[in-house]
């Protein structure tokens, strides 16, 4: 029996089922560790806007152990939702960034009851995982990570602050406006510094060219009244010396 074992090999039953027992043992050591991180961990909150849709959010998941782990991304309302990747694997310590849009049905239906599922495993490879290799695995052997969704309403509450020894209160904004935050109050003001010393520099350089420009102007007028004075002495100097010589020719005769 030991020499047709060694001609024939193991049957693919048997290699089968050896796959399927390494399988095994990888998701009962995944079982054990957590696999995944995920960031958020608990409820995707998504915040409903004047826009016909709620603009979409980023889940972040990163490989927290020393091998491969393949993770599958999944809804209870798949219509409601379109999630960019919804599978793959990480190697060990990768980050990895999912895409979550909302759909037009996400903001019209009770998006409140909606949940998500991510599901992660250890493998030896990898590649993708397709849906038959995902269900060769035993339930008990994948890590299970589920979160909620919160879709609220786009509310900004503005922080008043009274002077010293009088206290400090917090309003509401009133429903349907809107106040701009610090940070945003922040950026703006930057921005007019900026634009204002652009135009501080650009006032210097225009003073600058006015300048040379005028001097310019005077050089020319200067030059000009220089060749005026010349020509004035040319002409003086040449009649005195028509005059001289009239003077000569009387005095010959």
């Amino acid at each position: 029996l030991k020499r047709v074992w060694l001609k024939l090999g193991p049957c693919p039953e048997i290699l089968c089922r050896e796959q399927q027992s390494h399988n095994f043992l990888l998701g009962a050591m995944s079982s054990n560790l957590q696999l995944l991180s995920l960031n958020p961990n608990r409820k995707l909150t998504f915040i409903r806007t004047s826009e016909s849709t709620p603009p979409s959010r980023k889940l972040k998941l990163t490989n927290l152990s020393n091998s491969n782990v393949a993770f599958k991304v999944q809804t209870t309302a798949p219509r409601s939702y379109s999630v960019r990747p919804a599978s793959g694997t990480l190697r060990s310590r990768e980050v990895q960034e999912v895409q979550v849009f909302p759909l037009l049905e996400a903001a019209n239906s009770q998006a409140n009851s909606h949940r998500f599922l991510v599901q992660a495993i250890a493998v030896k490879s990898s590649e993708r995982l397709s849906r038959e290799q995902w269900r060769e695995f035993p339930k008990e052997s994948i890590q299970e990570y589920r979160l909620n969704v919160v879709l609220e309403k786009q509310q900004q509450i503005e922080m008043v602050h009274k002077p010293a020894g009088v206290g400090t209160t917090t309003d509401a904004v009133k429903s349907g406006m809107l106040v701009e935050q610090t940070g945003d109050l922040q950026e703006r003001y930057d921005e007019l510094v900026k634009y204002n010393l652009m135009l501080e520099k650009d006032m210097q350089k225009l003073q600058a060219e006015l300048a040379g420009q005028q001097a310019a102007k005077d050089i020319a007028s200067q030059s000009g009244y220089c060749s005026k004075l010349q020509l004035f002495r040319i002409l003086v100097v040449a009649f005195l010396v028509a005059c001289l010589r009239r003077v000569a020719n009387k005095a010959e005769l």
